[in-house]
């Protein structure tokens, strides 16, 4: 349970000034049978391929979370190499919408180091986990269903 107080914007309550928050995390996709894409992602172990399951890939998922209670999925996008998400994050970070701004991006986003100084100056909590799943499970996950349409990987 996460008891952090919360700012309430257009009608949504967020943990602190950005709207959303990103995380890279492993994650494994097959198509199923109605031909949609299944990501699941894994927050702390990813489990051997299944030998007689459908075909699947290894991908890094950046996923892009509502700065919410519940963490409510935003948005993918899958990665070939921890470099690319890394760099995609490190870019795309620093211009979160802030409710300080009235809910739009700055203008002239930080550098990435800068950023983080800015979000640790002002105690701001990255994303975790933790707070979606009942203590005492093991290997938490999170599948998520995508037509071809939404399906986004990066090189």
């Amino acid at each position: 349970m996460d008891d952090r107080k919360t700012i309430t914007f257009e009608g949504r309550e967020y943990y602190d000034d950005r709207l959303y928050v990103l995380t890279i995390c492993p994650g494994r996709t097959h198509t199923n049978s109605e031909g949609l894409i299944c990501t699941t992602i894994y927050f702390e172990t990813v489990p051997p391929p299944s030998l007689n399951g459908p075909k699947e890939r290894d991908f890094l998922v950046l996923a892009t979370y509502f700065n919410s209670p519940g963490y409510p999925l935003l948005n993918l996008k899958h990665f070939l190499s921890r470099v690319g998400a890394e760099q995609y994050l490190r870019k795309h970070e620093p211009q979160v919408p802030l409710i300080s701004l009235g809910g739009e991006s700055p203008s002239a986003p930080l550098h990435y180091p800068q950023f983080q100084e800015w979000k640790q100056k002002n105690k701001m909590v990255d994303f975790s986990h933790k707070s979606l799943f009942t203590p005492g499970g093991s290997n938490p996950q999170e599948t998520i269903l995508l037509t071809r349409e939404q399906f986004h990987w990066v090189k």
